[in-house]
C-alpha cells in the first residue's frame, strides 16, 4: 500500500493511491468509463504500447521540449485533458490544476462538467486554458 505521493513510481500507482484516499463512490466515478468502458480499455492498451528507447552516452544538456498547439507555445508536448468534477477529489479542484499547468508552461482543458466556472479558473492567473464544450441536442419525431 502507498501512503504518500512520494512513493509513486508510475502512473498506474496513482490509481492505487486514489483508491486509498478517496471515498468509494468518488473513486468509482473517476476510475470508470462510459457505457461498456471500451474506450477506457483502449486508452490503457495504447499507453502499454508506448516504449522509451534508452539513449546511453548522449548529450542531453541542450534538449528543447517546447512545441505549439493551435498556435500556443508550450514547454512540453503534454497537456492536461478535461477532467470532470475535480473538487470531488480535492477542495481546490480546477484551481490547483490551472495553477500547476501555468507553472509548468502547458495547457489545461477545462471540462464541461467542471466544478469551477471558466471565470473562476481564469482568475487563478496567467496560463493557457482551453474549454471542452459538449453540445447536446435531441431530435423529436412525430408520427
Amino acid at each position: 500500500m502507498f501512503h504518500k505521493m512520494e512513493s509513486v513510481t508510475n502512473v498506474m500507482e496513482y490509481e492505487i493511491l486514489a483508491k486509498e484516499k478517496l471515498p468509494k463512490m468518488i473513486y468509482d466515478y473517476y476510475a470508470s468509463g462510459a457505457e461498456d468502458e471500451w474506450t477506457l480499455q483502449e486508452n490503457r492498451n495504447a499507453f502499454s504500447r508506448i516504449l522509451f528507447r534508452p539513449r546511453i552516452l548522449i548529450d542531453v544538456s541542450n534538449i528543447d521540449t517546447t512545441t505549439s498547439v493551435l498556435g500556443f507555445k508550450i514547454s512540453m508536448p503534454i497537456m492536461v485533458a478535461p477532467t470532470a468534477m475535480q473538487k470531488m477529489a480535492h477542495p481546490e479542484g480546477e484551481y490547483a490544476t490551472a495553477r500547476a499547468t501555468s507553472a509548468a508552461g502547458t495547457i489545461m482543458t477545462l471540462s464541461s462538467w467542471a466544478t469551477s466556472s471558466v471565470e473562476e479558473v481564469a482568475s487563478t492567473g496567467p496560463g493557457i486554458h482551453f474549454f471542452q464544450l459538449y453540445v447536446s441536442f435531441s431530435v423529436h419525431c412525430s408520427y
